[in-house]
């Protein structure tokens, strides 16, 4: 099972239950509207990123180059007033 640590310590499963509820697809706008754009799920699933975000954190984790490169992590802005 592929899994991974959030800076807050939680442990970020990638594989399990399909659809995998902490995963989310990116897909750009010009995948979906450009002239070379998209035309079937298959297509769109194909283009798309893999993101995953922590439940407790809400740090975003994003594949850019696919499953198998380096991963993006980028940290939720802080609400003033928290501490």
């Amino acid at each position: 099972m592929a899994k991974f640590r959030c800076e807050c310590g939680r442990q970020i499963s990638m594989s399990g239950y399909i659809p995998n509820p902490g995963e989310w697809l990116v897909v750009s706008d010009e995948d979906i509207n450009g002239d070379d754009s998209a035309k079937t799920i298959d297509e769109m699933y194909a283009r798309s990123n893999h993101a995953f975000r922590c439940p407790d954190s809400g740090h975003l984790f994003i594949f850019w180059e696919g499953l198998g490169g380096a991963m993006s992590i980028y940290q939720p802005p802080t609400v003033s007033g928290e501490s």
